[in-house]
């Protein structure tokens, strides 16, 4: 495979395999999770669903709030959930707003966590990494400002592609994108923007470096 069908391949695959998280994270229109966010005070409450049955199951968190959601416990790694807020076995997805009103697919056998997220600033306003797929609200986890984004593709396999959308109420959703061949980015946080982190693979790191 040439390089620029391996491009266009790993283009396509970030696509089919992060859809329907995007879906996810953007899912609700009136963006509750934005008040929830702006008030930095999340109502959401520390709970551990487990499903005992030979089948995958709907079930409901007890309060509305912004979650990580972790898969702790997985008899059969093969047995996924169509449910996209839950994630394989020891990945945690971050920033998931889940209301007590909704349900969602617990897969067989299977034990998922629900912590609420901590509305503070992840590291210092300088420089921060973030690991973990979701999304980010800046202001109250993010200062804003100008950053420089990047990050070290080290994998021996197909290049990993990562995306970076920035949305907002009043202004145009906007997209960054960063793989092997264009590994950083300039990029501005604006107060009261939800950052939201994309990617066909599930380890990465990509670091936050503030330049005002």
């Amino acid at each position: 495979m040439n390089k620029g069908k391996k491009l266009l391949f790993g283009l396509l695959f970030i696509t089919i395999v992060s859809g329907s998280l995007y879906y996810l994270y953007m899912k609700k229109a009136g963006r509750s999770e934005l008040t929830i966010y702006k008030s930095n005070q999340n109502p959401a409450e520390a709970q551990v669903l487990t499903n005992d049955s030979s089948k995958n199951k709907k079930m409901s968190l007890k309060a509305t709030g912004i979650y990580e959601v972790t898969t702790v416990a997985m008899a059969d790694t093969a047995v996924a959930s169509t449910d996209s807020i839950i994630p394989p076995q020891g990945v945690v997805f971050s920033g998931i707003y889940i209301s007590k009103d909704e349900t969602v697919e617990i897969p067989a056998k299977s034990t998922v966590q629900f912590t609420p997220v901590k509305l503070e600033l992840l590291g210092s306003k300088k420089t921060f990494t973030l690991s973990k797929l979701g999304n980010y609200y800046i202001g109250s986890q993010i200062a804003p400002g100008n950053y420089r984004v990047f990050y070290v593709d080290e994998s021996q396999s197909e290049p990993t592609q990562i995306q970076l959308i920035l949305s907002s109420k009043k202004e145009e959703e906007q997209t960054v994108e960063l793989n092997k061949n264009c590994s950083s980015a300039n990029l501005k946080l604006k107060e009261g923007s939800l950052l939201s982190l994309k990617s066909d693979s599930f380890a990465i790191e990509v670091t936050f470096e503030r330049k005002d």
